[in-house]
Formats: C-alpha cells, sequence, structure tokens
C-alpha cells in the first residue's frame, strides 16, 4: 500500500516539515541540541525507529535501470520520512548531498501498518568505473508531535544504508573479496595488524579473534575501500602462525567467517 494518500495527509506533512529533525518551542535551540542526548535516554522517551527496511544495503548494479528498497511502518502514529542519496557518510542534511542518484519519493508520509517502495534512479555518471563506488541512502523519520505542555523537543531518527554502485565488466567476484585479503604482522616495537584489500569491491569488516568460535572480538575491524591497505594497532603481538578469525558482511547482509594466518616481515 502506498503512503501518503487520503484526506489529512498534505496538513500532516506540511506540519511535520516545519517541525523537521529538531524543534521545540520556547526553548532556545542551542539549548536544545546540548539536551538532547539526555532526553533521549530519559526513561519513557521513545527513541528507536518506527519503520523496517527490508535490508541492510543496496547494491546497484550499472545495467540496471533502478534499484527499490522497501519500508514499513510498524509503529501507531504515522510518521514523516525523508530519503536521499549523499556520497558521504556523515549524514549531511539533504539539501548539501552530492550523488548521482535520485531517490523517489523523496518525502512522504507513512501511515501505522503501511508500506512505501522507495526507487533509487543512477541520473548521472559515476566517476569510476574502474572499481565499485561506495554511497549512503539515508533515511530520516520524524514523528508527529506529541500533545501536551508547549515545551517539547523533537527528534528524528536517522538511518544510513551503504549504497554500492558496482560498474559492468569488474574482474572478479564480489564473493571472494572478503576470502582474497592479505594480512600480515608489521614489523617494529609497536604490533600492528595490516590488511590489503587486491579487489575491485568493497568489504565490510566488522571484527576479528584469535581462537575460533570466540564470544567476543579481539579487534574492532572497519571497511576497506578496493585497493586500499588498512592497520589496526595490538596489544600483543600474536605467536607465529596464528590463525585469525574475522567476521565480515556480504552481500545479503550475512555474517560470514573467514580465516586466515597473517605474514610476518
Amino acid at each position: 500500500m502506498t503512503a501518503g494518500k487520503g484526506p489529512g495527509a498534505l496538513p500532516f506533512a506540511v506540519r511535520a516539515w516545519q517541525r523537521l529533525v529538531i524543534r521545540a518551542f520556547g526553548l532556545g535551540l542551542s539549548l536544545c541540541l546540548c539536551l538532547a542526548l539526555m532526553i533521549a535516554a530519559l526513561p519513557g522517551h521513545k527513541a528507536e525507529a518506527s519503520i523496517t527496511i527490508n535490508g541492510t544495503r543496496v547494491i546497484y548494479q550499472e545495467a540496471q535501470r533502478e534499484q527499490t528498497l522497501r519500508l514499513e511502518n510498524q509503529d501507531s502514529v504515522p510518521v514523516l520520512v525523508q530519503a536521499w542519496a549523499d556520497r558521504h557518510a556523515g549524514g549531511r542534511p539533504a539539501r548539501d548531498a552530492e550523488s548521482p542518484f535520485l531517490v523517489t519519493p523523496s518525502v512522504f508520509r507513512l501511515d501505522p501498518g503501511e508500506s512505501q517502495t522507495l526507487r533509487i534512479l543512477r541520473i548521472r555518471d559515476v566517476q569510476r568505473s574502474d572499481q565499485e563506488s561506495l554511497y549512503w541512502l539515508n533515511i530520516k523519520e520524524v514523528p508527529p508531535l506529541p500533545q501536551g505542555p508547549a515545551n517539547r523537543l523533537q527528534l528524528g531518527i536517522l538511518t544510513r544504508l551503504k549504497l554500492f554502485y558496482r560498474p559492468t565488466g569488474l574482474a572478479g567476484e564480489p564473493g571472494d573479496a572478503i576470502a582474497n585479503l592479505q594480512w600480515h604482522l608489521a614489523p617494529g616495537p609497536d604490533p600492528r595488524l595490516v590488511c590489503d584489500n587486491p579487489s575491485n569491491y568493497h568489504v565490510s569488516l566488522i571484527g576479528g579473534a584469535w581462537r575460533q568460535f570466540s564470544d567476543h572480538d579481539d579487534l574492532s575491524l572497519d571497511m576497506l575501500a578496493p585497493h586500499s591497505e588498512a592497520s589496526w594497532s595490538l596489544q600483543t603481538r600474536p605467536a607465529p602462525g596464528a590463525s585469525l578469525w574475522y567476521r565480515a558482511i556480504n552481500d545479503y547482509g550475512a555474517v560470514v567467517v573467514r580465516e586466515a594466518i597473517p605474514d610476518t616481515e
């Protein structure tokens, strides 16, 4: 069912848009910004997202005309939703976004129990055609202003998903990029673990441990861009031949575990 239908949709959208992200009556904006995190932690304050998204990432193949993503409002109140794509990861406002992608609808009301499909369309060329490019899909939701006293703070919730653009004809397979990472221990008095990604694809690492089936990570790892290198400090140097069990997220949003024995230099 498509959102934004029925009587009263436009007045709600106008009112909610005017209050987008942060608005307070009778309070200064600087004070609101200082209090936002404290208020979010108060008992009874609703800070969780109302909408669910049927994916954790978007893979946009060059040959595709568009990609879609389905949203559903599982809350008991309507929300105003804004969606846009950006090449920066910082969650910048839509007016400052830089992206070759158009997200439509960009602003809409989503009533309780209803769903909306976002269409993501490429409207101009992507700069890199020799490797995968990363953009960010931003989905911001704002609930209606609660009834009650005038001095109230309203917070919007921003969800960011990775949007990967894959040119046609890239060498290698995306699924092989995780297993083909190259690991080694850097020389020197301060132990460091170094990882090189020789593939044309991003690899979303999330953690690693020096023991198989460990219930916690020894390392907090990061995403590696194509043909890039990253390093992490180690508290102690592992024994020669020690296996690293690292975890990564594949195209389907599933966590996969791979084993590697870092080289020594």
